[in-house]
This record gives C-alpha cells, structure tokens and sequence, in this order.
C-alpha cells in the first residue's frame, strides 16, 4: 500500500496539478479580500498671505504730540 501512495504523490502530474490547484485558490482569497482604496479628494492649497505689516503703536503715539 506505501509503494502505491508513494508512486501516486511522486507523480510529475500529481504535483503540478496540486501546486496549480494551490495557486488558483491562493489568487481567488486574494480576490475576495482586495478592497478598493478610497480616491482621496485632493484639495487645492490655500494661500495664505502675510498680514499687512502695521504700523508700530509707539510712533503713532508720539507723532500725535
């Protein structure tokens, strides 16, 4: 009965058809789990600009006398 088993599992198309086998149900998981990623919305950059440089309180105080 060994020799038998032994003589089926060492079979050139045993094997390839198991490793196919194996392949084809390793790709149809990955199928089932592939989640799509969601498009992200891509923003357009603000521009920010820089404040007005104001006039230091000091010298509008003294210019006043």
């Amino acid at each position: 009965m060994i020799p038998l088993i032994k003589g089926v599992l060492t079979e050139p198309k045993v094997i390839i058809t198991t490793v196919i086998i194996f392949l084809y149900i390793d790709i149809v998981a990955k199928i089932v789990r592939y989640r799509k990623k969601k498009k992200q919305i891509k923003k357009r950059p603000t521009v920010v600009s820089a404040p007005a440089p104001a006039a230091p309180a000091a010298e509008s105080e003294e210019g006043g006398e």
